[in-house]
């Protein structure tokens, strides 16, 4: 049995038609496995933003200025039945846009490993040092199939 996800968009990004919603769900399903969590039913949020929104958020939440591409808050757990609830993860399409100079099928792949990565962070993984960082970008090599050197986002903006 699979665990079931519900993944919910909410897309406000003048860039359109970046992401696959089973491409989504299927990184969600090989994340969930790769970090051994039961089979349950999850449910994810996903804001889909330009850099203003995305701005404010990291102002807020990290204390620091501009635009980042990807920021994940994990949910507090929640006892009792009933899918559990994940978090959220906001994307910047703006940056990811600006990043592969309006490149589509470049910044497709990245989506998906920011994705893949805001859901790591949803499941506890962290990058705070070295070897943090290392497993995240084998884990991330490894859900989404691709080498190892290009799991990880060079300039490591988020």
């Amino acid at each position: 049995m699979a665990h079931e996800i519900i993944l919910e968009i909410c897309h406000w990004s003048r860039h359109k038609y970046l992401y696959r919603r089973a491409d989504l769900i299927s990184i969600a399903q090989k994340a969930l496995v790769y970090c051994n969590r039961p089979k349950r039913s999850v449910i994810i949020s996903m804001m889909i933003c330009d850099d203003n929104d995305i701005t404010r958020l990291n102002q807020i939440w990290r204390k620091k200025n501009g635009p980042t591409d990807v920021l994940a808050f994990p949910a507090a757990p929640v006892p009792g039945p009933g899918p559990e609830l994940l978090g959220d993860i906001a994307i910047s399409f703006e940056t990811v846009m600006r990043r592969q100079q309006d490149d589509r099928v470049a910044a497709r792949r990245e989506i998906r490993l920011l994705f893949c990565h805001g859901m790591l962070h949803l499941l506890g993984m962290d990058h705070e040092t070295d070897a943090d960082r290392a497993a995240m970008q084998k884990a991330q090599a490894h859900i989404l199939g691709i080498p190892e050197e290009d799991a990880w986002i060079a300039d490591d903006v988020h």
